[in-house]
């Protein structure tokens, strides 16, 4: 997809389907910081 083509969508799809796609790309990354703290916690149990 091109980008004049990305943006005549989201100029289309303004509202809460933007603000859906972020959440869920914000959730996401939170997910990735929680699993990497986790990790680290782990890690530094072991002996």
């Amino acid at each position: 997809a091109s980008v004049p083509t990305a943006e005549d969508w989201a100029s289309k799809h303004q509202g809460l389907e933007g603000l859906a796609i972020v959440s869920v790309h914000e959730a996401f990354g939170l997910g990735q910081e929680f699993n990497r703290h986790l990790l680290q916690t782990m890690s530094s149990r072991t002996p």
